[in-house]
This record gives structure tokens, sequence and C-alpha cells, in this order.
């Protein structure tokens, strides 16, 4: 899974692309798989391929908390 060339603080706007489909989807179509182990939730997510089911990328969501 691959992110296109978007802004890191700009996640709303970030479109994915899928190395295994090439499906491209944004944070809105991704699947948001239960959390494993302790990841904080709030802060991190991991956007998994709606086409496929590939694993996708874990990304840093809390942008505001870092200061």
């Amino acid at each position: 899974m691959t992110r296109d060339d978007t802004p890191s603080a700009d996640l709303d706007a970030a479109e994915f692309r899928c190395d295994h489909c090439g499906e491209r989807f944004g944070r809105e179509r991704g699947v948001r798989p239960a959390p494993f182990g302790d990841l904080d939730t709030t802060r991190w997510q991991r956007f998994d391929c709606p086409a496929c089911g590939r694993r996708g990328e874990t990304v840093f969501v809390a942008r505001d908390a870092v200061k």
C-alpha cells in the first residue's frame, strides 16, 4: 500500500493505492480493522484496501496532539 504524494498533515485528503490490485481510495473508503496489541486507535489507524482486503498502511492520525 502506498500513499500518493499528499502532505502527511492533510490525511483527510490523502489517497492510498493498493500495491496488489491497484485500487485507489481515500481515508473514508479504507477498511479499518480491529486494533491489535496496544495500538491506540485515537492516534493510529490502519487503512486496508476496500477492493481486495490486503493489509494497508498504518498512519498517525492524531496530528493535533503533537505540537
